[in-house]
């Protein structure tokens, strides 16, 4: 069985953030990582990102941006 839970330790054991359907007294493998509570900035942007519909936008941003004439 293999689950990943989001935790916090208290000072003194690590308290999971939700019940867990193990039996009291079973023995489990614990690997501790630490997560950050400040989102990975490049997940932000990609929240924000919205398809446009220009096909060529990526290509001819600055363009777009100062919106001089654009040839097909």
């Amino acid at each position: 069985m293999s689950l990943t839970v989001d935790g916090h330790f208290d000072g003194s054991a690590i308290i999971p953030d939700e019940p867990l359907q193990l039996v009291p007294g079973q023995r489990v493998r614990m690997q501790i990582e630490s997560v950050s509570d400040v989102p990975y900035p490049l997940s932000q942007i990609a929240d924000l990102a919205t398809d446009m519909g220009v096909p060529d936008l990526a290509d001819r941003h600055d363009a777009y941006c100062h919106q001089r004439k654009v040839n097909p």
